[in-house]
Order: structure tokens, then sequence, then C-alpha cells
């Protein structure tokens, strides 16, 4: 018997290990067709081209630590940053409606002093010198004047995002 008459053997290498067919072929030295057969024999399903297109890769939670399984694109972007919505929610935290208030006014203070001339927006980031735009970063709201002019690059590290999108 041929490995590929296997069903235990085809399965493994196919749904679990995740191989393609041309890879499972190349293991067990046939064509794909071959395999394409044998599946279907087995009533093995086949993935679609989207399924076929993830991967599952390890990484890190971005939170905890804690190792886990993902599944990737095909520019190799993670679906998941987080291991549990638990620790979603402790990084990326909602805030209370007091909080809320607190970074509102300190927002507004700032762009009023940047508007009067009291506080001058600088040319450049002041975390890695990049010449362009900046943006304020609040190290603490209840200290409004009291930012860090950095790049959107710098601010989205600052608060351990992946994304473009300024706070």
């Amino acid at each position: 018997m041929k490995i590929y008459q296997d069903r235990e053997w085809l399965e493994d290498a196919y749904v679990n290990r995740r191989l393609s067919m041309a890879q499972v072929a190349a293991e067990a030295e046939c064509l794909p067709e071959t395999i394409y057969h044998w599946m279907k024999k087995f009533g093995i399903p086949t993935r679609t081209r989207s399924e076929a297109a993830l991967k599952r890769v390890e990484k890190t939670c971005e939170q905890c630590g804690k190792p886990m399984s993902v599944q990737v694109g095909l520019h190799g972007k993670g679906l998941a940053r987080f291991c549990s919505r638990t620790c979603k929610h402790i990084t990326q935290r909602v805030l209370s409606e007091e909080e809320r208030r607190i970074h509102l006014k300190a927002r507004e203070l700032l762009n009023s002093a940047v508007a009067a001339g009291k506080i001058v927006r600088p040319a450049a980031c002041e975390d890695c010198g990049a010449i362009g735009p900046v943006e304020a970063h609040h190290p603490d709201y209840r200290q409004p004047l009291l930012v860090a002019w950095v790049c959107n690059g710098c601010h989205n590290r600052i608060h351990g995002r992946s994304l473009s999108s300024g706070s």
C-alpha cells in the first residue's frame, strides 16, 4: 500500500499539518492529482483558495506574553494580537466617562494654547527626529500642557498599537 492510500496519514498531512496538495504529493512522491483522487475517495474536504492562503503561526499575546497559534493571510499579517478578550480589554481598555472628560479637556486646553501661540508645535518628532507632522502625546492628561511631540509612528509605538491611528 502506498502512503497516500492511508486515510489517517493523508488527513494528518492535509488537515492537521495544513500542507497543500502539492506538498502532500511531494512527500508521497506522487502527482497532486493522485492526492486529490484519494482525498475525494476518503471524503476529506478540500480547502477553498482563500482558506488555503491562511496558515497558522505561533505568536505571543501582546498583553501577557502567552504563546498562541493564529491565522495569517497572504501578506503575513496576523489576525489576532491577544490570547483572550480579557487581555484585549486590559490593553485597549475603555475609558470611563470621567477619564474621557479629562482627556477631552486636556486636548482642548492644548489646542487653545497652540492657537494662542503659547505653545509651539515643533517641525520634528521629539522621539525619532523625523521631520513632518507631529502629534501631541499626553503622558499625564492631568497636566494638559505637558506633552511629547511625536510622529504618528512613534505615537503608535508608545501606545503599543500596530495600526496608524492617532489619539
